[in-house]
């Protein structure tokens, strides 16, 4: 049972559940709105979660190339139970208030040196690109290689963009 969470400002959804939504891309979701019913849901974000224990037992707890992974372990998680047959489901109510973290990537920050981008890029709350591969690998179908290129190269060119427009002018 996933609980979705809401804006205090807006009352706007922020995080909860999560359904495929490609045809062609299985690791493109769209979040399930909290409409007042249970809905079911591929995946989550893992804000508020509860996992029956006979679960726990059948597929285990968030997998070992995801710890320090600061984004994709809980929807990896989710997306492993789906497959082995859990049914998952967003309440019908919002569980509680969290704003969206709209803060941005923190590689995209102005007035960073080159060396600092490519650090925060690589670093813990970057492109965790061995956690990615993985996951891209498991859950991406037939065309994964590509939609993990994808990810990777749009990480370096949002970072040399961002670069290059935040240097000071002379």
């Amino acid at each position: 049972i996933v609980g979705s969470f809401c804006d205090s400002d807006t009352g706007k959804q922020t995080y909860g559940g999560k359904i495929r939504s490609s045809w062609y891309h299985p690791l493109k979701l769209s979040s399930v709105q909290c409409h007042g019913e249970i809905e079911p849901c591929d995946t989550f974000q893992g804000n508020c979660v509860l996992v029956p224990g006979d679960v726990v037992e059948k597929i285990g707890i968030i997998d070992k190339h995801f710890s320090g992974s600061q984004y994709i372990g809980d929807t990896e998680y989710g997306l492993r139970a789906t497959r082995a047959g859990v049914k998952i489901f967003i309440t019908g109510m919002f569980a509680g208030i969290c704003e969206l973290n709209e803060k941005g990537y923190p590689w995209l920050k102005k007035g960073l040196t080159w060396k600092q981008r490519s650090h925060l890029l690589m670093g813990p709350k970057g492109l965790q690109m061995r956690s990615y591969w993985y996951f891209f690998k498991n859950y991406g179908g037939f065309f994964w290689p590509i939609f993990w290129m994808n990810y990777v190269v749009k990480g370096w060119v949002q970072c040399g963009v961002s670069h290059l427009f935040s240097r000071k002018r002379m």
